[in-house]
C-alpha cells in the first residue's frame, strides 16, 4: 500500500503490527 504521507515508515510499522 503506497500512501501519500511523508512518515510512511511509521505507517508501515503500524500496518505491519495489524
Amino acid at each position: 500500500m503506497i500512501l501519500q504521507l511523508r512518515p510512511s515508515r511509521m505507517y508501515v510499522l503500524q500496518y505491519s503490527k495489524i
